[in-house]
Parts: C-alpha cells; sequence; structure tokens
C-alpha cells in the first residue's frame, strides 16, 4: 500500500481489513505470515467474511512510503470477486472497493498492490479514526551502534586518511554509531560502502522494555539481526507505551564492488618500480595485488568479484539474463601505464565466465578506474557521454561503440578504498567493439590476415608483443594476439595510408579516404579537441581498428589527466579555449631513438591529424558534424555533470579525505613540476587547475570549461585549422 497524495499520508497506520463481497467466506482461524511481512503486524482477527490486521506501533505512511501486509487467507476468491479494502489510520478511514484479477488457488502468492492515489476518490470518515494506536512515552533510545564483531564483512575494521604531504592515518574500529535526533525521534548512519543491510544493532535505551523492529517483536540488543532495508522504524516501550525512532542506514548511494584476491598478490614493499606509491597504498589499505603482468590467478574460495546496487541487490548477470546473488570466481590486477605509479591503485578485472554487470551487456573483462588525478572524478565519463550524444546525433556513422561504466564505492580485501570508475574494457566483442575476431574462426590466426578484425593502440609505451611504427613515428600497438602474416598485413595497411596522406596531394588524400572511415576519425578528433587531450600529442591511449578493408577512429580511452584545464596556465602546451591543439604540432615528427628509445626528443606529431586537417574533404565534414552537434554537447554535458555531482557528493566526501589531490605550486606548467606530488610520486604534470578546489567548485568549474571550449572552437566551423609544414621522416 501506498498512500502518497491521498489525505492519508503523514498519517499513522493502525489497521487494515479485507472483506469479501461475494457470499463465500475468504477467511478463517489462520495465522499472519510473520516470515516474510516487512511491516510489523502486532495480531489480527478473523470472521465469516474478512480477516484484519492490527498494527500495535503504528507507521507514519511517508510520502514514497510502502507498506506490506501478509496474511493467510482461504483459497475462495475468484477472478472478478470484489474485495472490500478498509483503512484506519490516525487521520480517519479510507474504504474502497477492488476486484480479484485472478482466481485464487491453494499455495498460491497473490498480490494486492494498493495505491491509494491512482484508487479514484478515496472516502475518507475523519470521524471513524481507529483505537490501535500505542500512546507515546518519554523511553528513549540512547545509543545504537553497529560492532564490527557482530557484523563481520559488513562493518569494515579498518579506516584510512592522507593530509596534503600524503602523511597517511590508519585507524582501526570496532564499531560504528548512529547520529541520534531526540527532537525529531530519527536516527541516522551512512556507511558508505554497506551493501548488506541485515545487521545486528547493540541499542542502548532509557527503559527496560520491549525493543521493536517497526514493531515486529522483540529486538534483543547486540544478537537479533535487523534488515534495515526493510525495517524503518524502531520503537522503545511496551504495551503502556512507546517511542517510535524513524531509522536510515545508508551508503553513499553508489553501488558497491567487492573484490577478494588472495591468489598470486605480491607484497608492494618488494614492487621496486613504483616503491613510493605502493608503499603509499600498502601502509594505508594493508593490501596487496597482482601485478599488471602476472597471470590471471584465480581460485575458488580465494578469489571472487561481487557487485551491488545500492539497495543491497546483486547488479550482476549471467550472459542468459538470470540474476546472481553469489560471488564470482575472478581475478583482478593492476592495470595502467603512468597510473600504476600513484598511490590510489587501477584495477583490471577477468570473471571466469562472462557476466553483465550494473545493467552493462555480459562480458568477462572489466576495468576499474581510479581518477585519482581528476578532483572532479567525472573527465572520462564526460568524454563518453560525449561520444554518446555523437551517436544519438549521428546514428548511423561515426564511431561505433564506445564504453560505458558507472561510479562504484570499492571495497578492496576487506578495505574500503574509496571511489571507482567501473567501466568496460576496450575488446573485440559481439557485445563490445564488434569486428571480425580472429578467435572466432576454426584454426584461428591460420586463416587470410586480410579477414580479421585488429584492434590497434597508438601509445608511446610501445610494450605489447606486436606492434610496429609508420614513417612519422606513430606508433601502433596489438591489443591481442598476432602472428607475424597479421603483423605484415596490419603495418602494411597502416602504413600505406599514412603513406598516402603525406603526398597531401588530391589524389593521395582520396586514396587514403578509400581505406579510412572519415566519420569515425573527424568524431575521434573533435572529443579529443573539445576535451583538449594533450596527450594526443605523444600519443597515448590512442585506440582504432582495422575491419574488412577499413580503420576506423576509436575508440575512446583515458581522460582524467591532461584535459580540459582551468585555464591555459595550467595546460601543458598552454592551450587556449579559442585555438586548436594542432597549433602546437612540432615541425618534425621524428622523435630520437624512438622506438626503442620513445620519450626522447618527444616531439608532437599528433597522429595524422596534421595532415587531415589540410584536406578539404576533413574540414567540410568537421564543420558540418560540428555545427549540427555543438548545442546538444553544451546541453547533454550539463545535464550529465549535474546528475553526476548529485550521484558523487556522499563518495566524494570520503574519497577525498582517502586520496587528496595535489593542487600544486605557482602558476605555469614548469612551477608545477616541484609540486609535492611530483616530489613525492615522481608523477608530475597533468594539472587541471582546479585540484585545490573544493569538490562543489571543481564540478561548476569543469561545466564553465566546457562551454568556453565549445564557444571557442570556432575554427572548427570557420574551417581555420593551424596549417604548418611537416616532415614524414
Amino acid at each position: 500500500m501506498d498512500a502518497t497524495g491521498t489525505a492519508l499520508e503523514n498519517a499513522k497506520l493502525q489497521k487494515i481489513s479485507v472483506k469479501g463481497n461475494n457470499n463465500r467466506q475468504i477467511s478463517g482461524d489462520f495465522t499472519v505470515d510473520l516470515a516474510s511481512k516487512e511491516v510489523s503486524m502486532g495480531g489480527f482477527s478473523t470472521g465469516d467474511d474478512g480477516i484484519e490486521i492490527v498494527y500495535t506501533t503504528n507507521p507514519v505512511m511517508y510520502a514514497n512510503g510502502s507498506y506490506n501486509a501478509y496474511a493467510t487467507v482461504m483459497p475462495n476468491v475468484e477472478a472478478g470477486d470484489e474485495l472490500v479494502f478498509t483503512i484506519t489510520s490516525s487521520a480517519g478511514t479510507a474504504t474502497f472497493t477492488t476486484t480479484a484479477a485472478v482466481s485464487q488457488e491453494a499455495n498460491g502468492f497473490y498480490v494486492f498492490p494498493i495505491v491509494l492515489a491512482e484508487m479514484g476518490d478515496v472516502d475518507v470518515d475523519e470521524d471513524e479514526t481507529g483505537d490501535a494506536e500505542v500512546p507515546t512515552s518519554d523511553f528513549k533510545i540512547t545509543e545504537m551502534k553497529f560492532t564490527v564483531a557482530n557484523n563481520p564483512g559488513k562493518i569494515l575494521p579498518r579506516t584510512f586518511t592522507h593530509d596534503a604531504s600524503f602523511k597517511v592515518t590508519v585507524t582501526n574500529i570496532t564499531e560504528v554509531k548512529c547520529t541520534i535526533d531526540q527532537e525529531n525521534q530519527k536516527i541516522t548512519l551512512c556507511v558508505p560502502y554497506l551493501f548488506d543491510y541485515k545487521l545486528i544493532p547493540t541499542i542502548t535505551a532509557s527503559s527496560s522494555d520491549a525493543l521493536f523492529a517497526n514493531g515486529e517483536g522483540l529486538i534483543n540488543s547486540g544478537e537479533t539481526v535487523v534488515d534495515f532495508a526493510t525495517y524503518k522504524q524502531i520503537a522503545v516501550g511496551g504495551e503502556n507505551g512507546a517511542t517510535m525512532y524513524d531509522v536510515e542506514i545508508t551508503n553513499s548511494g553508489l553501488p558497491v564492488v567487492v573484490i577478494n584476491q588472495e591468489s598470486g598478490t605480491t607484497s608492494t614493499e618488494n614492487n621496486l618500480k613504483y616503491i613510493d606509491a605502493s608503499a603509499a597504498w600498502y601502509e594505508a589499505t594493508g593490501t596487496k595485488w597482482q601485478p599488471k603482468d602476472s597471470d590471471w590467478k584465480m581460485e575458488k574460495g580465494k578469489d571472487n568479484f561481487m557487485v551491488y546496487y545500492p539497495n543491497g541487490m546483486s547488479a550482476l548477470e549471467d550472459k542468459d539474463g538470470n540474476r546472481v546473488i553469489e560471488p564470482v570466481l575472478a581475478s583482478t590486477r593492476l592495470r595502467g601505464n603512468v597510473t600504476q605509479q600513484m598511490p590510489k591503485k587501477p584495477f583490471a578485472i577477468k570473471l571466469d565466465k562472462k557476466h553483465g554487470v550494473l545493467d552493462m551487456p555480459a562480458h568477462k573483462r572489466w576495468v576499474l578506474l581510479a581518477n585519482w588525478k581528476d578532483r572532479t572524478l567525472m573527465r572520462n565519463s564526460v568524454a563518453f557521454a560525449m561520444a554518446k550524444t555523437f551517436k544519438n546525433i549521428f546514428p548511423k556513422d561515426g564511431m561505433e561503440w564506445n564504453p560505458a561504466g558507472e561510479f562504484v564505492e570499492l571495497v578492496y580485501n576487506g578495505v574500503h578504498v574509496g571511489t571507482y570508475y567501473l567501466c568496460e574494457q576496450i575488446k573485440i566483442d559481439g557485445n563490445r567493439l564488434d569486428i571480425n575476431d580472429p578467435y572466432d574462426v576454426e584454426d584461428a590466426y591460420s586463416g587470410n590476415p586480410a579477414d580479421y578484425g585488429y584492434l590497434l593502440e597508438s601509445d608511446d609505451g610501445y610494450d605489447e608483443t606486436w606492434k610496429f611504427t609508420t614513417a612519422c613515428y606513430v606508433p601502433f600497438l596489438f591489443k591481442d594476439d598476432g602472428t607475424t602474416d597479421m603483423l605484415s598485413y596490419a603495418s602494411n595497411f597502416v602504413r600505406g595510408i599514412e603513406d598516402n596522406l603525406y603526398k597531401n596531394t588530391t589524389a593521395g588524400y582520396d586514396a587514403a579516404f578509400a581505406q579510412m572511415d572519415l566519420t569515425s576519425f573527424v568524431d575521434f578528433w573533435l572529443i579529443q579537441e573539445l576535451m583538449m587531450n594533450s596527450e594526443t600529442k605523444h600519443p597515448k591511449s590512442c585506440y582504432s581498428y582495422i575491419n574488412n578493408g577499413m580503420m576506423y577512429a576509436g575508440p575512446l580511452w583515458d581522460f582524467d589527466w591532461n584535459t580540459l584545464p582551468t585555464s591555459s596556465s595550467y595546460s601543458e602546451d598552454s592551450y587556449t579555449y579559442t585555438t586548436s591543439m594542432l597549433s602546437k604540432t612540432s615541425a618534425s615528427h621524428k622523435r630520437s631513438g624512438y622506438p626503442d628509445e620513445p620519450l626522447d626528443n618527444d616531439d608532437k606529431n599528433y597522429l595524422w591529424y596534421p595532415m587531415l586537417v589540410k584536406s578539404a574533404a576533413f574540414k567540410d565534414l568537421a564543420a558540418e558534424r560540428w555545427n549540427a552537434v555543438k548545442g546538444y554537447l553544451k546541453a547533454d554535458a550539463g545535464i550529465h555533470i549535474d546528475k553526476m555531482y548529485q550521484q558523487l557528493m556522499v563518495s566524494e566526501s570520503y574519497n577525498s579525505k582517502m586520496w587528496p589531490v595535489d593542487s600544486g605550486s605557482g602558476n605555469g606548467w614548469m612551477a608545477m613540476l616541484s609540486s609535492k606530488r611530483y616530489n613525492k610520486y615522481g608523477v608530475g604534470g597533468g594539472y587541471c587547475g582546479d585540484e585545490g578546489m573544493s569538490f562543489k567548485n571543481a564540478v561548476d568549474q569543469l561545466k564553465t570549461t566546457i562551454n568556453s571550449r565549445i564557444d571557442g572552437m570556432s575554427y572548427v566551423s570557420n574551417k581555420n585549422w593551424p596549417s604548418k609544414s611537416y616532415s614524414s621522416k
């Protein structure tokens, strides 16, 4: 029953009676179904033509509240029978008639949803009030808490914070205490990572009489399990009087990911590659991890993965769409390159079997992004949202697929480690990047290389097994296994496109575009420009793929660093909101020693875009698509950011204490290289200028920056891209 929007809203529920209007007995001397009810029923009475459920303590029917009552009746109700419901409350009595939709059978379970506002004119007799209301009393609950000992795995024994100097403080706890508002009779507690609301409360009260959860019966302090997802009230007292408290036990409002990884973990103290950041994680959390290059070790009973919606319900489905209620076998290890050097660790996940997660399509591979460098935590999600806007405006072309994700709380090896972004990993798959997969054919990798799909990453880390560079030193790395024939095919295909582009002739461009999906290359670059992603200059984390004789740009990835600066002083190359990133391109693409020493003499080649913007076809298409989408981008970004702010408000307040970011020192890029973050972890740069702001101010600044950048990209509409002379040698 839901009384929202009626005269009974905010009244106290006293009793419900149901009578048949069909001359058949529907009840007898039966018991209330105590096991499954969600609201207290102190007793009931039966008669020849109906049943009455009486509430000994009376829940207030708040707006949007739902109150369930269960009773056992005879299977004598038939389809079309009229039933008369009478709701008795402190505000009066409402009576209405409804019709049974089906005939009841023995051992059946039948639901009568009663949304009073949808019942038409509910007749409320204000002169008829029930006599079941329990008088209030002077009894008080003076303390309510949850101990770690009584709630293992639900209330965690360790918390930590970092200060501005990255000094960690670890607190071992034995209990968490609720806040009690005696004036408004309300008990509240936020446990940001809570995913199981079945808790054992320890309660101190000024009465020696009984404690009731929603009036249901005795709670033994420190012994009785109460489901606080269902029971929203606790009363102290008894038949001679009671004091009712509304109870609100919440988490941050985000889904909760729970990971246990015992197999294959390594001591962070022996991880010499990133010792300072590793020590910071280990000191704070006390947990270990599997390194990025380790095998995917997983063992039943030791290594598992589970996701819960904020209400505690499982957010996992098997590949057939069935809800999974137990943790699944999985392996978790570190991921990323530069992000590994940071104290808040990012993770990659491999499930034993494909599962859908948080309503995202089923797959084995998932990613937990830490977003430590991003004060807003939002930049990756904003970029993915922009790609979705492009797809909504241009559903038939452009980038075919980009990752989706959700913000979550992460509990890793029994420690709450903050706010993460759980998202799809870029993989060839029917539920992700749906291209020809060499694995999905008989005798994998033994056929014609031209028939395969190739997922490529341009990244100057150059750390995959199968890889090649082009004449102008753009790196391409296979993201899956390969063969010599496959490498030869892909490298010749890509180099042929580049050679045609660098002819800088109409014929050359025509030949290149015959093998390039130009709409995807346009959309990819427009989003990179809009996000002001300077990491495309190296490049890093820039994806493309080959499928059926065509090359495509995308999917998008990695926007938490070097993006959307608050001003040009926080931009690595002093980008302004009104100029293209290509205005900072070097005259030569060559880097000394590359690829053997890919970071030496890091000249800025920005992939192939310095040559693409010389093409009239590219410029015309970019202007057409930008003019069509820019207004939607501005509107959608604002809506998306506001929504994320509301989602993250509570979670961020805990996360920022655990993992603060350094605001840098001084102004300008070189000055910030001497910041505490750089000195502590060797991770310099990537500043956006909002690191020292409050969360709200940083989010407001993010919206301002996006609007300024959208307005400033008139060079796209005007086809006034920067033009320089470039050499591929």
